[in-house]
């Protein structure tokens, strides 16, 4: 999956709209987001398929309506270390360049609008394991991580193969 010629929605290519809507969710507690635009739908998780020789954040695969996706576990890809499944667990299936990707994830907290005024550039263009924030910005006063899903996907040699259907 070569994902470095296709581009991320920025605010730049959307100006005339006035807001943007996110999806807000947490991985260990913490506040991330990313474009509503890249979701594709929320599942609630179910036992995931085994499938030998993926990479260790890959925790295995869903059948979405007869199309396999690859599940990654987002606090592993992080932290190295497992999410647990929780009541409230669910998978964020995303599509980048017609590739479908479940992001397992503790919750998901909230849509929300945001326009560009309001996002603070991240002062490191990478948190933890190389993955990119687009910026931050203050949701209900927390601060939330907005993610790039481009170099969430590409952000270590541990992305998901694609799976073609």
């Amino acid at each position: 999956m070569n994902l470095d010629e296709d581009k991320s929605p920025t605010f730049a290519e959307h100006d005339d709209e006035p807001e943007h809507v996110f999806v807000v969710f947490s991985i260990h507690g913490e506040p991330y987001a990313l474009p509503v635009t890249v979701v594709t739908e929320i599942v609630r998780m179910q036992r995931l398929m085994d499938v030998v020789d993926l990479p260790p954040d890959v925790i295995g695969v869903l059948n979405i309506r007869g199309r396999i996706v690859p599940v990654v576990d987002l606090k592993l890809r992080f932290t190295n270390a497992p999410e647990a499944k929780t009541p409230t667990s669910v998978a964020l299936i995303i599509e980048v360049e017609g590739v479908l990707t479940g992001l397992f994830v503790e919750a998901v907290l909230n849509v929300v609008r945001i326009t560009p005024e309001m996002v603070q550039a991240s002062t490191d263009p990478s948190t933890a394991s190389g993955v990119g924030v687009a910026g931050i910005v203050n949701v209900e006063g927390k601060a939330v991580a907005i993610l790039d899903a481009i170099q969430l996907l590409d952000s270590r040699e541990s992305s998901p193969r694609p799976i073609r259907n």
